[in-house]
């Protein structure tokens, strides 16, 4: 989850007299930016965001290599490479600039009078500091097509050209003709066995955009005519032969692409203004739907109109979020599986009451003599001073007043409240007028202005909405979003002269989740978001029980406790990249780039290493969770070069003296605490589980830390970069085993990759239970996995016991994105309602038919629940405005022949005419609301021509109505599709015509499914129903 926090950021602005900013792109370690004018380039530094050095090409070279479009970083920043708009790539080389002095730096920050050098693991200055680079031009290659698009994979560059070859060129500058592709030398095919595979044609087009996935295993392009594929280079299939494509289903107007790595998703910008999110299932072999990214016409309901199509879309270097951005202005932010998070189509200052941010507003106010113009800016807040000198009173006065952010010429020093301003005003005749309004607050601006004679006044004011984002990045851990704005030509646009900015650098600024690279089972307790220097934390609803006199509406839950990270851990340490919070919500730990630090609430003081060679010594690359009163982390020893697990006691100093620690085989990716048992995810694909128990014999606290069980999951792990969560739980997919197990145990195994569920349960039926010689305490083996829930972007478990709501503690919880919250498969308790709640015979029946459901609950008034329900829907029957489908609904139904979407198995003959048998016409989708009185419609066709058939022509007529979780099936004999019930029709005036043509016309009410067939010559209707098997 991301959250914008603050006022956006103005970093560098271009007038209408300079190149504008093209493009932007952060190099692998998002440490430095390079930002691209048609005939400069310009390194810029994270923190602070500054420019550090820029290369300006002579116009001789701007003739013959053309305008900077395009670049792409080297992986380890020591070059640049960019293409031009005549088809050249030049490379730069990036150093470090050793004659300036100061440690080569151009910006140190210095601490007290002494200040001793703070050298990371590059040599370079790291308290604040901003490094001298230099940056040449040193080779240049000619590559006689337009480039299209690139991209850096290993250690060399692809490029694409507009003759639709994708050139591999080497960094010294060298092309490698044997590595190269031709995208119309390789069959394309529509799933992953080579079905109907046939190579590219000229109208096919050329790459416009791609990416590439070591994860997923290949190229993901799109191309000039709208479609895109998955192109698997030769070098990564088996047989080392030809590259092979596969096409991206039911997509033709897509112009740009995202590929999430982490959860194996690939996201397509549309034309349309939409967002379609692939995966590819592995069971079919093809690329099918995983989400559309749309938002509700119902809240933004022009926004089709105003925000255009896709124009650029990246996902958060952790994967967890996408922006997207519109061609037209606007941007929005969406969860990894579809959930709206940020969207800027509903400010005040656009068409769809607002496109952007706040805009810039800009006004002038004419007169028919003398002309006036007024130019604002905005410095640092003085006290109020007026200063107005006139010839003679002056009986006229006009007024225009500017809110936030006003800005004709701005320069944003201040992201919370726009700072004051001056204005000046002058004129050749009456004598110069000088005006000067400053203000503390931001109150509105107002220009006095008088003449000898009231001459007619007019005020021309113009909202523009910010001009459309170019291009964007991520900064580093997705703390900033930076973005380069490109011309805003609107139609409301006035023709008079003006000096607007073409073009802008700007940032955002975001606070995310703790859950999203640190999800342990604390951090669920409570609402906890990180920034860059801040913790902010919800305590939610107070742990003590409110008092008879006292109201029960709580608002614990709507206050926020802001922590600010100690300047002294984070001058050497930015960025924070976990954090962690205690069940309590008392103790609040960080690691940033070395070392940790922990927080207390009661005495609001931080808790840093007195060592700071230790905190140095020591990187968290795993995570940390709270267990007790110990801190526990998964880091790395830089002296030791080793993978650790160590546990630090809260009460002590931070120090490595009173730390207990457990040397691992490989470097940990996860962490999470179960009670008394800690388990860790390596990057072998490995989990170890560990018992922790906490010692009182000595004088500070201490902890034994062993190893437990170790358990190898690379069959069921593609990579171990796509596990995003891991759990023990003690749930369990069985209950009535004839071994129970204390509720205090782990009987299950959490694990989700890629989204993906899985649920490993212990091995309770084994031979390992009779075998009297093992250890009483030696854990049981875990079966092999079932998969619970896709489209999981959380998940937890109730941490409290509760013998009276066992039901719910004992549950399962799952954040599935646009699909909300939702529980999972495997419920332990049911809930009756209606006459025969109350009846101990139904209880019995039920927990005998159900093994796994262990309590039975009938709540107080169980039995007139339904009768009330009834009373009030009598009432009020449009009460239930809508229901959600819980499958996709459809009717078995023959059409004509279409070799390109249908197999010739299911193919027969009716009247002359090749029809396809079994075809699935769906009505209604899975998690469609249907709303009260909405009509589904299906045309049906049949011939009764046949003397065979002229019995037929008085009998009702049969369709029968299909159900299928998959959103899109094709055919009744498709897997998991099943019977749902019939469709009957009378004839319309007692008998079939020989030509059957007509609809079917399905309607969901207050309590039934209403059915009616009508002919499509006469028009007649005739009323049917559905039996439901």
């Amino acid at each position: 989850m991301y959250f914008p926090v603050g006022w956006p950021k103005y970093l560098k602005e271009t007038q209408h007299d300079s190149p504008p900013l093209q493009y932007i792109i952060s190099s692998c370690d998002r440490m430095l930016f390079a930002i691209l004018c048609e005939d400069t380039i310009s390194i810029w530094y994270c923190k602070p965001p500054v420019q550090i050095v820029n290369y300006t090409q002579s116009q001789r070279d701007l003739d013959k290599f053309g305008a900077y479009t395009l670049a792409e970083w080297k992986p380890d920043s020591s070059m640049i490479a960019v293409m031009t708009s005549k088809h050249h790539v030049i490379f730069f080389k990036v150093d470090l600039d050793i004659s300036v002095p100061n440690h080569h730096c151009l910006y140190v920050q210095q601490e007290g009078k002494l200040y001793n050098t703070k050298k990371d693991l590059n040599g370079i200055p790291d308290s604040d500091s901003v490094p001298a680079i230099k940056i040449g031009p040193c080779s240049q290659l000619d590559l006689e097509a337009s480039i299209t698009c690139c991209l850096c994979v290993r250690e060399d560059l692809v490029i694409a050209t507009s003759d639709g070859h994708l050139n591999r060129i080497k960094w010294n500058g060298t092309k490698s003709e044997k590595n190269s592709l031709f995208i119309r030398d390789f069959p394309v095919s529509m799933d992953f066995q080579n079905t109907k595979a046939a190579k590219l044609t000229e109208s096919d087009g050329y790459v416009v955009h791609m990416e590439y996935s070591p994860i997923i295993g290949g190229y993901i392009m799109v191309l000039s005519s709208g479609r895109a594929m998955f192109v698997i280079p030769p070098s990564t299939k088996a047989d080392n032969g030809v590259a092979q494509g596969v096409w991206v289903k039911d997509l033709k107007d897509t112009v740009c692409l995202a590929v999430n790595h982490r959860y194996r998703l690939m996201a397509f910008g549309c034309k349309s203004g939409a967002g379609v999110v692939y995966v590819i299932n592995e069971v079919e072999g093809t690329l099918e739907v995983s989400y559309k990214l749309s938002v509700s016409s119902k809240d933004y309901p022009d926004a089709a109109q105003t925000a255009g199509s896709v124009h650029c879309m990246k996902w958060t270097p952790d994967g967890t979020a996408l922006a997207l951005c519109w061609q037209n202005g606007g941007y929005s932010l969406w969860s990894v599986f579809g959930s709206l998070l940020v969207c800027s189509l509903a400010g005040e200052y656009s068409q769809s009451y607002g496109k952007f941010y706040p805009p810039p507003v800009k006004a002038m106010v004419s007169f028919k003599s003398p002309p006036v113009k007024a130019m604002v800016s905005f410095k640092s807040p003085p006290p109020v001073k007026a200063m107005v000198s006139f010839k003679s009173p002056p009986p006229v006065k006009a007024m225009v007043s500017l809110f936030t952010p006003v800005k004709a010429m701005v320069h944003h020093q201040s992201k919370l409240c726009p700072p004051p301003v001056k204005a000046m005003v002058s004129f050749k005749s009456p004598p110069p007028v000088k005006a000067m309004v400053s203000f503390k607050s931001p109150p509105p601006v107002k220009a006095m202005v008088s003449f000898k004679s009231p001459p007619p006044v007019k005020a021309m004011v113009s909202f523009k909405s910010p001009p459309p984002v170019k291009a964007m990045e991520w900064g580093l851990e997705g703390y900033q979003l930076w973005m380069v704005c490109g011309d805003q030509k609107e139609a409301h646009q006035t023709d008079y002269n003006d000096n607007t900015q073409c073009s802008h650098a700007m940032q955002l600024h975001f606070v995310k989740s703790a859950l999203t690279v640190n999800p342990c089972s604390a951090n669920h307790e409570h609402v906890f978001l990180q920034g860059e220097d801040k913790i902010y934390l919800n305590m939610g609803d107070s742990s003590q029980k409110p008092s008879h006199l006292e109201s029960h509406v709580s608002v614990g839950n709507k206050l926020w406790q802001m922590i600010p990270i100690s300047h002294s851990y984070l001058a050497s340490n930015w960025p924070i990249r976990y954090a962690a919070v205690d069940k309590t919500g008392q103790c609040v730990a960080v690691a940033g780039k070395t070392g940790l630090a922990h927080y207390t609430c009661s005495n609001r003081k931080w808790k840093l290493f007195g060592n700071e060679t230790q905190e140095r010594d020591l990187v968290v690359s795993g995570g940390m969770s709270w267990w007790k009163d110990f801190i526990c982390v998964a880091c790395y020893n830089i002296v030791g070069q080793r993978d650790e697990i160590r546990c630090y006691p809260r009460g002590c100093k931070l120090d490595n003296t009173f730390s207990m620690s457990v040397k691992v085989p490989s470097q940990i990716l996860l962490l999470n605490i179960f009670r008394d048992i800690l388990i860790v995810f390596c990057i072998d694909s490995h989990i170890m589980l560990f018992n922790l128990e906490r010692k009182n014999t000595q004088s500070n606290p201490a902890l034994d830390i062993n190893k437990r069980q170790e358990v190898s999951l690379n069959n069921y792990v593609p990579h171990p970069v796509c596990v995003t969560g891991l759990a023990l739980s003690s749930l369990k997919t069985e209950y009535g085993a004839k071994n129970q197990h204390i509720a205090k145990e782990a009987e299950s195994l959490l694990l989700n990759v890629a989204g993906k569920l899985l649920m490993f349960p212990r091995d309770n039926t084994g031979p390992q239970i009779k075998e009297n010689n093992l250890p009483k305490n030696k854990p049981l083996p875990f079966c092999p996995p079932a998969m619970v829930a896709t489209n999981v972007e959380n998940m937890w478990t109730s941490s409290r016991v509760n013998v009276e709501k066992a039901q719910l503690m004992e549950a399962l919880w799952l954040s599935c994105g646009a699909q909300g919250m939702k529980g999972c498969e495997y419920p332990s308790a049911m809930i009756l309602v209606g006459g025969f709640s109350d009846s101990n015979v139904v209880r019995k029946a039920i927990k005998g038919a159900f093994p796994a459901i262990k309590t039975v609950v009938s709540p107080v008034g169980a039995v007139l629940s339904v009768l009330k329900g009834s009373v009030v829907f009598g009432h009020e029957p449009t009460i239930v405005t809508g229901r959600v489908c819980c499958k996709t609904i459809g009717v078995a139904l023959h059409r004509p022949y279409n070799p390109a979407i249908h197999v010739q198995e299911k193919t027969f003959k009716l009247g002359g005419k090749i029809r396809v048998d079994d075809c699935f016409e769906k009505m209604f989708t899975v998690n469609e609301v249907v709303h009260l009185g909405q009509m589904k419609t299906i045309e049906v066709h049949d011939l009764l021509t046949d003397s065979q058939v002229q019995s037929r022509r008085k009998q009702p007529k049969s369709i029968e109505v299909y159900a299928t979780q998959s959103d899109d099936p094709k055919y009744i004999t498709d897997p998991g599709c099943v019977l749902l019930g019939r469709i009957t029709v009378n004839p319309p005036g007692g008998n079939w015509p020989e030509v059957v043509e007509g609809y079917i016309e399905m309607k969901p009410g207050g309590t039934e499914i209403t059915v009616r067939y009508r002919d499509k010559q006469t028009g007649l209707i005739t009323e049917g129903q559905i039996d439901f098997i």
